[in-house]
């Protein structure tokens, strides 16, 4: 019965669809319910709490229970689990990140509930200062960044999780200036971004360069490549599911951030004893800098433009009756590039663009099975007006998603079955007419462009799982519908789970995504048009993951994984395969649709070296596409990446962080010709045209960079406490080519070129210095 779970379908008619949908359904029902408990024992609830030395309960740690089966829990905001247990002896085992691990021997009797003694943790302090990255408890092909880790990575200027994950093998981000993330071999389009289950859009500061949210907001960052949660944002590549902090019901607490591009806070306080508030905003003061600066240089210029931004978050938690959980959450990005005059005070705003989210959710409280359902809106814009009688340049962009989902997973040893049902509505209004500004948006866009999409997506999803000893079966499925398309995503998951924290585990899904960028983001744009799919796109995903502990330390592991993907119907944009000019005759937008693969593999190693912490990820990815009977590299491949994270306590208050990021250049399309066509009024005088090659088949040079961070911790009271931080990101100075820089490439094979530095190139050796402090 299995067998129905993993045969890709796509459906071309109603009646199909819905004979499929039937088995589907029949198919995970009847094979949950079947018998399993061959002992035909029951169980026993045992419960209890997990605590750190003073009493405080732990969130978040992963309960092992190892007996006549294997199954684990977490433990809830108060440090409460639960664990249905068959009669027996049982080891359970107790782990969080940052604590060293706790083992307890329980025997289960008939019918007697257990309620253990509190599970104490004890703290492991210099490993939270090492920059580690964790497997969550979901997924042994799935990542876990924590709030100490973006805090430790060197950064540009601020701690940020999104560049932090931008250091796991398999993730990579176009250059230094584009902080889009490509996962498993994808697309920027093709990783999408939620908070707290909320899809959001384009949550980025300066041109994508910085994340919109401050870490010190952020929980924890699970970043998920072979196999997505049932109601999940729909990708093909990757889903990075951002968990905000949690609202405290006992005391306060706060945090500021101070650097060299902004400043920021983030406070926490109780409303009473089952209710709490999260509240965080920043703002930045680059656009208040540089007038005097230029003033005091004497700049000849009348005004300067000056790009800034500000974000606020505000979330809300409340514990109701019947062991249920209500968040609210209210997220505002703001972004602006402005003309600021040199003399005088009124500034004005020649582009601004943002996103704004209002979202709750509502579900089982502890983490314990039950209902879960949230709803959210989420508007991103992007506004031009003409700033003078000369300027004519108009952008109006707006794209509305409301977002819902609902789950029901009643939970059960050793099986269990979910299922929930999702809608979404998204509506973009895009229009603009360009005439000096079209790189706001990109040079490949028309001048002029006015339309507006709908589109409203209905989903279901079924999951039913069992455990046999060591090993959880997962199989499922998720059927999708826009009113004009009917298509059906397989699932399915085999999981080994070794008491010693072994983990082997293969994932198979079929994934669709239903919009997409006209094409790749480039540093200097706010961001590409985004269009919405009749037909979705669609991947299958095969994948797989091992991870071993070593020396039986929860911090020290090597992890291997793998992926290979198949893709029928990408969409790629004519105007980007074609070399003629762009011109507003043309029909815009005018996708192909192309066909796929590619596959990757990687390693990851994380092992002590005395007091330091050693981290090494490398990874081998290939993604192709078939355009036009031609097979050619994507535009993001990049074969070979490495990232080495080395980490030194010196004493109990300094700490060193070094990361070396290397990879293969990117796939470009080179000259293959030269021509001169003649140019009035001389026609002896020519203007240069350049004749493209093979598409894709030439790169740009090696990337590489190394970064330092050195931190200082310090502590007043009891209370207050707090750190300096100094970093350098390319400290050697590396130039990094953005481009394929044709004119350059001439240059040199006629030997008339002065020096070696590309015409645009990636970041350049940025230092800075900051102040956090913690109360």
């Amino acid at each position: 019965m299995s067998r129905a779970f993993v045969v890709p379908v796509e459906c071309s008619g109603r009646s199909s669809c819905r004979a499929f949908s039937v088995t589907l359904v029949l198919a995970a029902v009847l094979w949950v319910a079947s018998p399993l408990d061959v002992s035909g024992q029951t169980v026993v609830p045992t419960s209890g709490r997990i605590v750190d030395q003073h009493g405080a309960p732990i969130v978040g740690a992963r309960i092992i229970a190892a007996g006549p089966a294997v199954t684990e829990v977490t433990s809830s905001r108060d440090g409460q689990f639960e664990v249905l247990l068959a009669p027996g002896v049982w080891n359970l085992s107790a782990r969080k990140l940052g604590y060293l691990p706790a083992e307890r021997k329980i025997v289960v009797g008939n019918t007697t509930p257990i309620s253990l003694a509190p599970i104490i943790l004890t703290l492991r302090p210099v490993h939270l200062r090492a920059l580690t990255v964790t497997a969550t408890g979901n997924s042994a092909a799935a990542y876990t960044v924590t709030r100490a880790t973006a805090s430790n990575a060197p950064a540009v200027s601020e701690p940020d999780v999104f560049r932090a994950i931008a250091l796991l093998p398999g993730v990579g981000m176009p250059n230094d200036w584009t902080g889009r993330l490509h996962i498993a071999g994808g697309a920027s389009d093709e990783t999408g971004v939620t908070i707290d289950g909320h899809p959001m859009q384009n949550i980025t500061h300066l041109y994508g360069v910085l994340s919109g949210l401050p870490a010190a907001m952020i929980e924890r960052a699970d970043v998920f490549m072979a196999d997505f949660p049932s109601q999940s944002y729909d990708r093909l590549s990757g889903i990075i599911d951002v968990q905000l902090r949690e609202p405290p019901r006992d005391k306060h607490s706060g945090s500021s951030t101070t650097s060299l591009l902004s400043s920021g806070a983030v406070l926490t306080w109780p409303i009473d004893s089952v209710s709490g508030l999260l509240v965080s905003g920043r703002v930045t003061y680059i656009d208040k800098l540089p007038r005097a600066i230029y003033r005091r240089i004497g700049s000849g210029e009348d005004a300067i433009v000056i790009p800034s931004y500000s974000d606020a978050a505000v979330k809300a938690s409340r514990r109701l009756g019947r062991g249920l959980n209500l968040d609210v959450l209210g997220l505002v990005t703001r972004d602006a590039l402005r003309s600021i005059p040199l003399q005088g005070s009124e500034s004005s705003e020649i582009v601004k663009w943002g996103e704004t989210l209002l979202g709750t959710r509502l579900g089982a409280a502890d983490g314990k099975p039950g209902l879960t359902a949230r709803l959210s809106l989420s508007s991103s814009s992007v506004t031009k007006t003409p700033a003078s009688d000369r300027d004519s340049d108009r952008i109006s962009i707006d794209k509305r998603w409301l977002s819902a989902a609902a789950e029901w997973n009643p939970g059960r040893l050793r099986r269990q079955v979910s299922i929930g049902v999702s809608l979404d509505v998204r509506a973009h209004q895009q229009s603009w007419l360009l005439n000096r500004s079209r790189s706001f948006l990109s040079d490949r866009v028309p001048r002029r462009f006015a339309q507006r999409d709908e589109e409203t997506i209905w989903g279901g999803f079924v999951s039913g799982s069992r455990s046999v000893g060591p090993w959880s079966l997962t199989a499922g499925g998720k059927l999708a519908s826009n009113g004009r398309w009917v298509g059906v995503g397989p699932r399915a998951i085999a999981r080994y789970t070794n008491p010693n924290g072994r983990t082997a585990e293969i994932t198979y899904n079929r994934r669709y995504q239903f919009d997409v960028l006209s094409e790749e983001p480039m540093e200097g744009s706010i961001t590409p048009p985004v269009f919405l799919l009749e037909k979705p796109a669609a991947a299958d995903v095969v994948g797989f993951a091992w991870r071993q502990p070593i020396g039986g330390r929860e911090d020290e592991h090597l992890r291997v994984y793998g992926f290979a993907k198949s893709y029928g119907d990408r969409p790629v944009e004519r105007r980007l395969l074609s070399a003629a000019a762009v011109t507003d005759t043309a029909p815009f937008p005018d996708f192909l649709r192309v066909a796929g693969y590619g596959g990757g593999i990687g390693l990851l190693v994380s092992r002590r070296v005395g007091p330091a912490m050693l981290q090494a990820g490398y990874a081998f990815q290939r993604i192709f596409e078939r355009i036009d009977g031609q097979t050619a590299p994507s535009s993001w491949d990049a074969p070979h990446s490495l990232t080495t994270l080395l980490n030194l306590p010196l004493g109990d208050k300094w700490s060193v962080h070094g990361v070396l990021h290397a990879r293969s250049g990117t796939a470009v399309t080179p000259v293959a010709a030269r021509i001169f066509v003649p140019s009035p009024p001389s026609f002896f005088s020519g203007d240069p045209r350049y004749l493209p090659g093979a598409r894709n088949s030439a790169r740009l040079p090696p990337y590489k960079r190394f970064d330092v961070s050195v931190r200082r911790e310090w502590k007043r009271g009891s209370r207050l406490n707090g750190s300096v931080f100094l970093q350098a990101m390319n400290l050697s100075n590396a130039a990094n080519s953005l481009e394929y820089d044709w004119q350059r490439y001439f240059c040199e094979r006629s030997g008339r070129c002065e020096g070696s530095e590309p015409s645009r190139r990636g970041m350049p050796f940025l230092p800075s210095i900051g102040l956090d402090i913690r109360w």
